[in-house]
């Protein structure tokens, strides 16, 4: 029977496999110590020997982390993770503008709301010119958005924060719910490499 494990350990498997395909490191140029080798035949017999080992180690170690890959995408596929992270990145994106504007509109103290105001700021802008003789000033700030819009806003983003962490939470759910599964070849050459 083939073992399963959750998506989550899947996640790290994969994880493990690359870094014990790194730690294996085949190179197919290696270096001969012209001063401790006696037997030539030998020494290089040796060297393409435990070159084709570890060749065949990353070959298998690489097919198998695209096998736990695959597991993956199809287990993902299943469990509704790949439409809970589409969803996720959408409500991510909706965030950034809400969260955009709201922080603009903040940190906007210096800026009219009205009309009236508007044409206040102006004059007073272009009194202070006349009297200093010179222009400081070329635009005034106008916020676009009104007090109500604010807290509309500000609501957004909190309803937005508890929408992405619901998602969160059931993402980690269905990641350590469901289950990949490792084929028996897969597993005893794991096993072999003290992965598993």
């Amino acid at each position: 029977m083939s073992p399963s494990i959750t998506l989550r350990q899947a996640h790290k498997l994969v994880e493990k496999i690359n870094a014990k395909i790194r730690s294996i490191g085949i190179s197919p140029v290696a270096s001969v110590n012209i001063w401790e080798t006696e037997d030539v035949n030998q020494a290089l017999c040796k060297l393409v020997e435990t070159f084709n080992t570890n060749l065949v180690r990353v070959q298998d170690l690489t097919t198998i982390k695209n096998n736990v890959r695959h597991e993956i995408q199809v287990r993902n596929e299943q469990s509704g993770i790949t439409a809970t992270i589409a969803k996720r990145k959408a409500l991510l994106d909706a965030f950034g503008i809400v969260d955009s504007l709201s922080s603009t509109v903040s940190s906007s103290s210096d800026q009219v709301t009205s009309a009236a105001a508007l044409a206040r700021k102006i004059n007073s802008v272009r009194s202070q010119d006349v009297a200093n003789a010179y222009r400081t000033h070329d635009t005034v700030a106008v916020l676009l958005i009104t007090p109500l819009h604010k807290q509309e806003l500000s609501n957004q983003v909190e309803q937005l924060k508890k929408q992405i962490e619901e998602l969160d939470d059931k993402l980690l759910n269905l990641n350590t719910t469901s289950k990949a599964v490792i084929n028996e070849r897969d597993e005893e050459v794991l096993k072999k490499e003290h992965l598993l």
